[in-house]
């Protein structure tokens, strides 16, 4: 559920999931803005793809890591 745009919220019925979103003004200074989830769900499939294919190649490294930059 989304719900607010980007001074909205964020939930899902699953795990809990819940995040405010705080859109940044003149008078205070930016908050969590959904591009920085989306850019942690982009990095955590990219990591799921590489590791899958690293699987499928041989032995498979624990320590792959992705750093998404929003």
């Amino acid at each position: 559920m989304a719900q607010g745009g980007r001074a909205g919220f964020v939930a899902t019925a699953e795990a809990g999931f819940h995040r405010q979103f705080s859109a940044a003004s003149t008078d205070k200074p930016p908050g969590l803005t959904p591009e920085p989830l989306f850019g942690a769900a982009w990095a955590a499939r990219f990591n799921g793809a590489v590791n899958d294919i690293a699987k499928a190649s041989g032995p498979a490294d624990a320590g792959i890591a992705v750093t998404a930059r929003v």
